[in-house]
């Protein structure tokens, strides 16, 4: 009976090796397949980027605005119309062209 219970713990003994062996195994794997996909995603937009590179003319660097305030005289200016003005500049300074309509008619004609 000892010999059969020191068989017996010897092999539950193995098993939870082999467990741990497995997981190793398993986990070495995991990162591996990350590893693999992670590299095949930026493979996958590098052959993107060569199949249709970017086209700057498609770049959109106008900005047409149109806005009641652009139509009003100077004198009636507000708070609102003083920001509006001053994200026009902003824009202006990131080198885009604001073109500012205050009546639709402008803005068909643009």
């Amino acid at each position: 009976a000892k010999a059969s219970s020191e068989e017996q713990s010897t092999m539950i003994h193995e098993i939870y090796k082999l467990d741990q062996d497995f997981e190793a195994s398993l986990s070495v794997s995991a990162k591996t397949l990350a590893d693999l996909m992670l590299n095949i995603t930026k493979l996958n937009k590098q052959i993107e980027d060569l199949q249709t590179p970017h086209d700057s003319s498609l770049d959109n660097a106008v900005i047409v605005w149109y806005s009641k305030i652009f139509g009003t005289p100077v004198g009636e200016n507000t708070g609102a119309v003083s920001e509006v003005h001053a994200i026009c500049t902003l824009f202006e300074e990131m080198g885009m062209t604001v073109v500012r309509c205050g009546a639709l008619e402008e803005v068909r004609e643009r």
